[in-house]
């Protein structure tokens, strides 16, 4: 007989393949090489030559620059952690491969005769999505990265994970497990195009996933907001508020889907056929106590 006084791990479903890393890579003490400084623009910023000229003679401090890295992003990474910036990146995004089976190298028409640019070796990584060891390679390489980009994550950091149906499913996983099922902010689902092929033996192709996880609870978010002009504010909101001067009306909430009666300070309303409300008892009552839900005609409706 099984010990149910046995506590189980919590969320302790893993991915696995062969050759998965058994511990995360440790920072190499790996230094960048400077290839290329870029200071102001002298037009732009209104410098005069000499001052041009001796700004350009300074001695840069090179940790307080923005910084482009071309490389291998696992040594960069490595060497960022070595350098002292463990715990201190604000925001992540990665666009890694998609496990398409496909090589992206920069083909160019000169003279109407196809021309493919020889690639060097970090091109070649970087630009070609075909895996000789299958599925396997790719989580090899993807697994060791997502580990250090966590560490350089502040306690304020996010990370957006660009992806499409390839292999989306499998680093979901994975992530869950580097970051914490906990962490997992969201799926944003970007569209990118309107298929109008003649569908064969499918949907049509139409989407990628962004997935989005946090270092902790106290990650940084700016609300994303599309500024209205006057006269459409004025249309949307026509009531204001006497006491704050806000603008406001009084809103329908209800959503398609059968759903249950509700009760309204003394009354219960069902909803209209085909609809539900989209708040529970509890949040209803609340706002009915707040005076945010009233009565316009038989309906009861929300500001």
């Amino acid at each position: 007989m099984p010990n149910h006084t046995q506590r189980r791990k919590k969320d302790s479903a893993r991915l696995t393949w062969s050759s998965k890393p058994r511990r995360a890579p440790n920072p190499k003490d790996i230094d960048f090489q400077t290839a290329e400084i870029v200071i102001p623009n002298p037009q732009r910023d209104q410098l005069t030559i000499a001052q041009f000229r001796k700004l350009a003679e300074v001695e840069i401090d090179k940790t307080k620059m923005n910084r482009l890295i071309w490389g291998d992003n696992m040594l960069a990474m490595q060497a960022l952690l070595a350098s002292g910036y463990e715990g201190k990146i604000n925001l992540i995004y990665i666009d890694p491969p998609f496990w398409t089976g496909e090589n992206y190298y920069a083909n160019f028409v000169v003279e109407g005769k196809e021309i493919t640019k020889e690639p060097s070796v970090i091109e070649r990584l970087a630009y070609k999505d075909i895996w000789a060891g299958g599925i396997d390679s790719y989580l090899d390489m993807l697994y060791p990265r997502l580990q250090l980009m966590k560490r350089l994550l502040a306690e304020n950091g996010s990370i957006y994970v660009h992806l499409d149906w390839h292999v989306v499913h499998y680093v979901k996983v994975m992530l869950d497990e580097i970051f914490g099922t906990e962490n997992f902010v969201n799926e944003i689902v970007r569209q990118k195009t309107m298929s109008r092929k003649a569908q064969t033996k499918g949907f049509g192709n139409l989407h990628d996933t962004v997935l989005v996880y946090a270092k902790t609870e106290e990650y940084k978010f700016t609300p994303q907001i599309d500024m209205r002009d006057e006269k459409t504010t004025k249309t949307r909101f026509p009531g204001v508020e006497l006491e704050t001067r806000r603008r406001f009306v009084w809103d329908n909430f209800t959503q398609a889907g059968e759903g249950p009666p509700r009760r309204f300070g003394d009354k219960v309303i069902a909803p209209p056929p085909g609809k539900h409300w989209i708040w529970t008892q509890e949040r209803i009552d609340e706002a009915w106590a707040a005076g945010i839900i009233q009565f316009h005609g038989n309906m009861p409706r929300v500001k």
